[in-house]
């Protein structure tokens, strides 16, 4: 997936997709093509390229992931200043730097889960934002 971000927010938007799926984002450059981002997922064999916008219009879309690790998603996420809102028993929203919307979801099946090791849901809430 390729999304052309506002230059001046292409590193937090790298930034955002690498707690996003929990690696490290990677920097490229194709011939004549400008220094870009690569941040991809082993584990789901996803790829993020965020790409400066330049001359053209920044990508606007929104983007759902589904799966049985929301709950650490979400904590990675807030680790990192990302404001993260519960909008359903099972969903989060959040917007990139770029202003695009992420929705994460579970299931009623992820819910008999445990809650990842460190973290505290006793409250049915994620952690804060320090």
């Amino acid at each position: 997936m390729v999304l052309y971000v506002p230059t001046a927010l292409l590193d937090a938007t790298a930034a955002f997709y690498a707690a996003l799926l929990d690696v490290e984002p990677v920097t490229e450059k194709h011939s004549g093509g400008p220094m870009h981002y690569s941040v991809s997922s082993g584990l789901t064999g996803l790829t993020i390229e965020c790409y400066p916008a330049g001359d053209r219009p920044a990508t606007r879309t929104r983007l759902s992931f589904r799966g049985t690790t929301v709950r650490e998603t979400v904590a990675r996420l807030i680790a990192v200043d990302v404001e993260v809102k519960q909008t359903g028993k099972y969903r989060w929203e959040a917007l990139d730097p770029a202003g695009n919307t992420v929705v994460l979801g579970g299931s009623t099946s992820y819910d008999r889960l445990t809650a990842p090791s460190g973290l505290t849901w006793a409250d049915g809430h994620p952690p804060t934002r320090k």
